[in-house]
Parts: structure tokens; C-alpha cells; sequence
């Protein structure tokens, strides 16, 4: 399996191809407001154009309904969306690919994770494996 690497926050186009010439294979465009690296919408296509082929646009959004995401990321041109939702909503995402962000507050983190660092394995391998028995990734 290759590890992919995404980089998240960025803002202008000077970001984008450092992180490019530097070896991302993604880049994370966030749309919530609350944030300091929110980029406001109008200015997502200017990214967009500005980003080198084959480099990978991943659009971050706030709790909305899985439809209203995918109309918006089909407007701008973003094919990956980092979804923060119920999984279950976004199995049918055809022609997008999303990335499922799993939440831990960070007092389970620590001791799941030194709970499976005993038994010598590693946090990111046993969510892997979860993920693959719950979440239908096809064949």
C-alpha cells in the first residue's frame, strides 16, 4: 500500500506548488468559516486552476448534509472530500473519493494507544482494519 500525503490549510497558489515540488500528493482546501485557513469560495477555482496535474484537491467542509457537500465540490472541481460526517451517508459518493475522518478525543487516544502499543501494533493499523470490516470499499 502507498502512503499518501495530504497538506492541509493551504491558501494561495505559492503554497500549493511548494507543497507540490516537495512531494504532496494532496491538498486540503478548508471551507469552514472558523478556521484561520478557511478559503472563502469565490476564491477555491483560482486554486484550482492554479494546481498542478495530478496533484489531488481535497475540499474540507463543516457539518453540512452530504448532498450539499457533493453539489459544491462538483461546482469547484473538487473530487475529494474529507468528510466529517456519518460514514453510512457517504457510500453512494460516486464520482467522488472521500476521506473519513475518525474522531478521538485525545484521553482515549492516549490510552487506546498505549493499550495497543503493549500488544505491539499500532493505532493507525487497527482503525485500518476496522474501517475495512465496517465501510463497503468495493472491489
Amino acid at each position: 500500500m502507498k502512503i499518501r500525503i495530504k497538506i492541509c490549510g493551504l491558501t494561495n497558489p505559492e503554497d500549493i506548488q511548494s507543497c507540490y515540488r516537495a512531494g504532496a500528493d494532496a491538498i486540503g482546501i478548508n471551507m469552514i468559516p472558523s478556521s484561520p485557513r478557511y478559503v472563502p469560495v469565490q476564491k477555491i477555482p483560482q486554486l484550482c486552476q492554479d494546481c498542478p496535474p495530478f496533484l489531488s484537491l481535497v475540499g474540507l467542509w463543516p457539518q453540512q448534509h452530504f448532498r450539499q457537500v457533493t453539489a459544491q465540490a462538483y461546482q469547484l472541481g473538487i473530487s475529494e472530500i474529507q468528510w466529517y460526517g456519518n460514514w453510512e451517508e457517504a457510500v453512494l459518493s460516486y464520482p467522488f473519493r472521500i476521506l473519513f475522518v475518525l474522531r478521538l478525543r485525545e484521553e482515549i487516544n492516549s490510552k487506546v494507544g498505549s493499550t495497543i502499543g503493549k500488544m505491539g501494533l499500532t493505532l493507525a493499523s487497527v482503525l485500518l482494519e476496522w474501517l475495512s470490516i465496517r465501510i463497503p470499499l468495493g472491489s
